[in-house]
């Protein structure tokens, strides 16, 4: 055995996409405003809205950034979501500041409920006081594949006859809204809620959605605690093509533990990490 080789898992970097706005807007708007700025962000590019103009609210949103949209159970059962904001002011009419929270709607347009233009799954993330504020993450983490909706979570699509207030729609479960997301929106508007006019001055940065790293098998596929060896080479390949694992213990064909096997990949990364890379 060699010992320079240790007998763990390797783990993979975290699958991320990053709206920097350092290459241009990446499909998400503020309120309809898609020029970034080049600098003054968390760092550089960032988009700031600071038309004063009153509005009811300010809306950070994308339909067309894919890493966002459609099914997010591709990404396994735990995706994180993100913006850095830096709020500079949100004033009324009389100049005051005025609170607002942080909120992220997650959209589906597709087959919606009479009278609803659509279905959607929020939650509050945090709360602006309206006076200037550094930049500050808003984030939350949930399973894409829950039914149920989690906790702090809310819906539209239906209305509560007692309260008034939203949720989701009959024959609606968390997951198949999160099946089919057409739209992502970081707003200071929450479902339900009527607002005062107000002017807003806010940036955004760093719109991010991830998932966690995906832990390979250990190298030593046939479990004889001798690694690194042709052997394990040779008995992935055959247990691969259908045989017996000789030593009745060996690991899984799926080697990067993605779910997806018998596929090319576990090839590539079983000699990936055989040679000292990264799963």
């Amino acid at each position: 055995m060699c010992a320079g080789w240790a007998m763990t898992a390797m783990t993979a970097s975290a699958a991320t996409t990053r709206v920097t706005f350092e290459n241009g807007n990446q499909g998400w708007v503020a309120n309809g405003h898609d020029l970034p700025d080049a600098t003054g962000g968390n760092p550089g590019g960032n988009l700031h809205w600071a038309n004063f103009v009153d509005t009811w609210g300010l809306e950070l949103r994308t339909s067309s950034n894919a890493a966002f949209l459609g099914n997010l159970s591709r990404y396994g059962n735990q995706i994180t979501m993100s913006t850095d904001v830096k709020v500079f002011s949100i004033l009324n009419f009389f100049g005051n500041p005025v609170p607002r929270n942080v909120v992220i709607e997650l959209r589906d347009y597709d087959n919606p409920p009479a009278n609803y233009p659509y279905v959607s799954v929020f939650k509050v993330l945090g709360e602006v006081t309206g006076s200037f504020e550094d930049w500050q993450t808003f984030s939350v983490t949930f399973d894409p594949t829950s039914a149920a909706l989690p906790a702090g979570w809310g819906g539209t699509g239906a209305e509560d006859p007692t309260t008034f207030e939203p949720r989701l729609a009959p024959g609606r479960t968390f997951a198949n809204v999160l099946a089919g997301v057409d739209e992502v929106h970081f707003s200071t508007m929450e479902p339900g809620f009527a607002y005062v006019p107000s002017f807003f001055d806010i940036a955004y940065d760093n719109v991010t959605i991830s998932t966690p790293g995906v832990a390979c098998d250990n190298i030593d596929f046939n479990q004889n605690e001798v690694f690194p060896e042709d052997q394990d080479v040779i008995d992935f390949f055959n247990v691969l093509a259908g045989a017996e694992c000789p030593t009745g213990v060996c690991n899984d064909i799926d080697f990067n533990n993605n779910g997806v096997f018998p596929e090319d990949q576990d090839v590539i990364d079983f000699f990936t990490v055989l040679a000292g890379g990264e799963c």
